[in-house]
């Protein structure tokens, strides 16, 4: 069963070229992937030059390219398809900073989700940026048509690092995912994939449309 995650902005946007302002499509992304050793793991490089961001990846889970729900650029799912990470990109649209993004989306409970742990301080980083570290439980109920189908409510765990890029205007973010019984098993693949995100100039702006 999928894992939903509802706590983000699903927002529309374009991806807007700096150099050459043509609008180009997330579909056909400039990616390249090759292998790399990192501590006892082995992992693989991924970059996607029309973004402008790479990062380490295990190299038994899966890419997953399919997927655009909550502004996801690509995905990650451990080989069993029971954890996963997804790097998320959206326009930044009012939110002046990190702390204001973070208390205004976070700071509060609904039915859906539980804050369980905030980090915002110096040493809460991405890509060598300010960011904030969240850490929440977020509940999938099913509607009455797939209840008919044997689905059930269930509970997974999640946790979000995300960053303001000022000059992208954008909000780049990587959501590492599991159920509760398996949250922890995957936290070590997913800090590392954390520690190795970079951003770079070369990418595009991400823009709403009018």
């Amino acid at each position: 069963m999928s894992i939903l995650l509802v706590l983000q902005p699903v927002t529309t946007y374009s991806i807007i070229n700096n150099q050459s302002n043509t609008t180009n499509s997330f579909n056909s992304p400039e990616i390249s992937v090759h292998g790399i050793q990192a501590s006892s793991t082995d992992y693989l490089n991924y970059s996607d030059n029309d973004i402008g961001f790479r990062l380490k990846y295990p190299s038994d889970w899966n890419i997953v390219t399919n997927n655009t729900q909550f502004s996801t650029v690509v995905g990650f799912k451990s080989p069993n398809d029971d954890a996963g990470l997804d790097v998320r990109v959206f326009p930044k649209n009012g939110y002046k900073s990190i702390k204001d993004y973070g208390d205004k989306t976070f700071k509060g409970s609904d039915d859906t989700t539980k804050l369980l742990q905030y980090y915002r301080n110096s040493t809460t980083l991405l890509s060598d940026r300010p960011a904030i570290k969240v850490i929440y439980l977020t509940t999938y109920n099913p509607s009455s048509l797939e209840k008919a189908f044997g689905y059930k409510s269930s509970t997974s765990k999640a946790m979000m690092v995300a960053t303001l890029v000022p000059e992208k205007k954008s909000i780049y973010s990587l959501v590492y995912f599991a159920m509760l019984d398996n949250f922890y098993d995957f936290i070590p693949q997913a800090e590392q994939m954390v520690k190795s995100f970079e951003i770079y100039n070369k990418g595009s702006l991400i823009q709403e449309q009018n």
